[in-house]
């Protein structure tokens, strides 16, 4: 039975979503087969900070959001660009780097972390 069709709105992700980009990064890592351990488990602490560092440079870095009024943040979409050497394929040096895509499993199939992968510049 398909879907009822439903406009999503995707937004650019500000410092108080940096516990629901930690919280999409496990859920991604976990659906990989990667044990994340519990809230407390160190690399969360770590992520948190990294995410909350990035954020602050919205020239190289971009992680965008679809919100879900039920369940709050339910798809993400996190990007970073770096400069490299430039190169006759590649005059300005940059390049474009996805580090993750997460959709909770309750809102999947809906197209909402297409939308975040297109909004990544």
């Amino acid at each position: 039975m398909p879907l009822p069709h439903v406009r999503v709105h995707v937004r650019r992700a500000i410092p108080d979503d940096v516990p629901a980009l930690v919280w999409m990064r496990a859920l991604m890592l976990s659906d990989m087969g990667v044990e994340t351990g519990d809230a407390d488990a160190p690399w969360r602490a770590a992520s948190a900070q990294w995410f909350a560092e990035r954020l602050r440079l919205p020239g190289e870095f971009a992680a965008f959001l679809v919100d879900d009024p039920e369940l709050g943040v339910v798809a993400s979409a996190v990007g970073a660009c770096d400069a490299h050497a430039p190169s006759p394929a590649n005059p300005s040096g940059l390049h474009g780097h996805i580090s993750h895509v997460a959709t909770d499993p309750r809102r999947r199939r809906r197209g909402h972390a297409g939308a975040c992968l297109r909004a990544v510049p």
